[in-house]
């Protein structure tokens, strides 16, 4: 034993060593995994239901399985503010809110258009949130739609960022991201496009038991002390998430309208930042066709701006330059795909009715814009940095220099070439 001490003592990093193994080893076997003691939120629903915010959120749900999948669950819960009511939520599952992992916030219309940048603010003021956070707005309420989508889409979807990345990607054009969204709507614009997300019925499998017992709904009802009660089970038909391709317009932080799909695709003959989607030509002819469906792709385009004042009147002349290739043909009730990259039927017949249909698909859906003072293209920094005093001397000529967007002109040219 002596010589067992004075081994020790000769070798006090060893002894050192020892200790460090004693002292923090343990615990490292015994300590609970983070999702076990956090509330790890992947989606967040906002909905107004009287004068309370409720709040829902797919959170991760931890489960002892051979293969690498994550699972979520679902928990609700009503406050007087989105604070408390998130607040709530947490305390029903017993665990402390994470919004650092987020995907998702969902928005019900009735939030969206009494002041959805507030909500978004407090999120962004309040939680450490990561900056890419996908926005949309719902066509019914944000629990519902949460519910019903975790049931249709299984415990391991995440199909609502997906989506939204892709309209940002080839049908609106621009982010829907959280950043994107504040610093549009406090921008001079105020003004931003947030995608709309539905759920719609449709004849399928029983999606009443399986994943829908991992989507139980824990709701909490009243003020700020209310209780949470599962209300999961629910015998519903299947419900499938939906995607129009449709566009909220949010101006000053609120909605107050929206595009439909066909009516944004009609924007971006003006917009250069997405991957536009494939023209179509209706009832066309020329020496070539008779009455045909023409289906062009786009795989090049290049959008070039530029502001004047035509006397007082502000003007964007907008050059649209497209790469078109043939795609389809529909004629005489039959179809024929054609191969050839070299289109000789892209004549200069086909090239003006390609600009005269986007011409006309255009200035209806600016006219809405302008009417909801939507200024969506940011023509007002385009104006303000090339021509500040001549700009701030049309703003000051106006009753309402909050419609300035009324008075600016756009002249469209479109020209478009065969690959």
């Amino acid at each position: 034993m002596k010589k067992f001490f004075k081994f020790m003592f000769d070798r006090p990093i060893l002894i050192l060593f020892i200790l460090i193994l004693l002292i923090f080893v343990p615990p490292m076997f015994v300590m609970q995994p983070q999702s076990q003691i956090k509330l790890i939120a992947r989606t967040i629903g906002i909905d107004k239901v009287g004068d309370e915010i409720e709040v829902t959120i797919i959170y991760y749900q931890p489960s002892i399985s051979q293969a690498y999948t994550e699972s979520y669950n679902l928990v609700s819960a009503k406050g007087s503010s989105l604070s408390l009511a998130l607040d709530l939520a947490a305390d029903y599952t017993g665990k402390q809110l994470v919004l650092a992992h987020m995907n998702n916030v969902a928005v019900s219309n009735d939030i969206a258009e009494e002041n959805l940048v507030e909500y978004l603010n407090h999120l962004i003021r309040a939680y450490t949130i990561n900056n890419s956070i996908n926005v949309f707005i719902t066509n019914v309420n944000a629990k519902d739609f949460l519910k019903d989508t975790l049931k249709s889409h299984g415990k391991t979807a995440n199909q609502e960022s997906g989506i939204v990345e892709h309209n940002d990607k080839y049908i609106v054009g621009t982010s829907s991201n959280i950043e994107n969204i504040m610093l549009s709507s406090y921008g001079p614009n105020k003004t931003a496009l947030i995608d709309m997300l539905n759920v719609s019925e449709k004849e399928g499998e029983d999606l009443s038991g399986g994943s829908q017992s991992n989507a139980s709904s824990n709701s909490s009802s009243g003020g700020g002390s209310s209780a949470g009660s599962s209300s999961g089970g629910e015998e519903n038909k299947p419900k499938y998430l939906a995607n129009d391709g449709s566009v909220a317009i949010i101006r000053d932080g609120k909605k107050v309208g929206d595009l439909t799909r066909q009516e944004v695709e009609a924007l971006n003959v003006i917009n250069g930042a997405n991957e536009w989607p494939k023209i179509e030509l209706k009832n066309y002819s020329d020496e070539n066709f008779n009455n045909a469906t023409i289906v062009l792709n786009v795989p090049n385009k290049y959008v070039k701006y530029k502001a004047y004042f035509d006397g007082d009147t502000p003007t964007v002349l907008v050059k649209t330059n497209m790469l078109l290739t043939i795609y389809e043909v529909l004629q005489n009730s039959q179809t024929k795909t054609i191969f050839s990259q070299k289109n000789l039927y892209l004549n200069e017949t086909m090239q003006k009715a390609i600009a005269d249909k986007l011409k006309s698909d255009f200035y209806p859906v600016y006219q809405k814009l302008q009417d909801l003072n939507a200024d969506a293209f940011d023509f007002y920094s385009l104006f303000h940095k090339k021509y500040q005093k001549e700009f701030d001397n049309y703003l000051q000529s106006l009753e309402n220099p909050e419609e300035y967007l009324k008075g600016i002109k756009v002249i469209l040219q479109v020209e478009s070439k065969g690959k």
